[in-house]
């Protein structure tokens, strides 16, 4: 059962993301200001925000032992 912080969970395949495989930019925009954050995008689910910067330093940190 998800949290109310969680609107999914699925699968993600780790070292593609890592690798750079499902990179693109999200578009977020917070009034006339827009910005474009690393994300990735995997069988239509997008990745972003905290979510992203956690699961990225910990592959990396995978990587880099």
């Amino acid at each position: 059962m998800l949290g109310p912080e969680a609107s999914e969970a699925f699968w993600l395949p780790l070292a593609p993301a890592i690798s750079g495989v499902f990179d693109e930019p999200f578009r977020y925009e917070h009034g006339e200001v827009i910005h474009k954050l690393p994300s990735w995008r995997f069988e239509g689910h997008t990745i972003w925000g905290m979510t992203h910067g956690i699961v990225s330093r910990f592959g990396r940190a995978l990587q880099h032992p």
